[in-house]
Formats: structure tokens, sequence, C-alpha cells
């Protein structure tokens, strides 16, 4: 059994008809949610990515790319927090980072403190030195709900 429905994401008007597509399946059991795409674009499930990123770390950080990111923090060298535009639904998500700068030169990224449910933190540095650095190419993804 499968199903795509159109539903309405809040009260139509002739100025707002905001409306979602909610893609069900089923194996031998009735049909369940497990795509919506949103009247935003945003496709929304457990095997989308609820957010991603790609910035500059260096001199003045700024987001070269996203989807679901409002804004960065930076928090201090090396460190800084990706803020969602639309919040998880709790803090067991997933997310993976990496690091990299003009020729390829790698440098290592980790989590920075225990992610909200309204951002994430990214910790750049030098693998040969327990060292913070401000780094060119910064890049994240999330996972989760």
């Amino acid at each position: 059994s499968a199903a795509i429905q159109a539903v309405a994401e809040g009260n139509h008007s002739s100025s707002s008809n905001a409306t979602r597509l909610e893609f069900m399946t089923g194996s031998s059991e009735a049909a369940t949610q497990k795509l919506q795409i949103t009247s935003d674009g945003r496709g929304l499930s457990q095997f989308t990515a609820k957010c991603w990123v790609n910035f500059n770390g260096e001199d003045t950080v700024a987001i070269r790319d996203s989807h679901n990111v409002s804004s960065l923090t930076d928090s201090t060298t090396g460190q800084y927090f990706v803020n969602f535009t639309n919040a998880m639904a709790n803090d067991d998500y997933s997310y993976v980072v990496g690091a990299t700068k003009d020729g390829g030169f790698r440098y290592y990224a980790d989590g920075l403190n225990v992610p909200t449910t309204s951002a994430f933190g990214i910790h750049t540095g030098t693998p040969q030195v327990d060292d913070s650095l401000d780094v060119e190419y910064i890049f994240g993804i999330v996972f989760g709900d």
C-alpha cells in the first residue's frame, strides 16, 4: 500500500496556501509517512539531511551555501556554532564535520560541546599539535529528527 497526499500547513486564504506533500509506503501494514516535502522545499525524512553547511571560517566568517542554517556564531579561534533555521526535534541527532584549506592541507574538525535542538558546534585545528585554528573551508551535515 502507498499514498501521496497534500496537506495544508495552515489556514488557506487568497494570500496564503502553504501546502506540504506526504509520501507514504507500507509493506504488510498500513502505509505510513516516509518522506515529507514542505512548502519551502525542504525534504524531511530519516534518510535526508536535516542540515548541511559549507562556510569560510577565516577572517570574516561567512556561509558559502547551506540548508536549514540561519546563522553562524564565531565563538573564538577555531570554534563555531551552526544555528538551525528549523530546530531539531531532539538533541539525539548525528552530525559529521570536516575542514580543509587552499592546497588541500587537511585540518581536523570535531564536535564542540553537546549538540542542542537549535545548534551544533565545530572545533577546527591542526592535527600535528593540539591547538585551535581558523580554517578556510569548513563543512557540516546533520541527520536525525
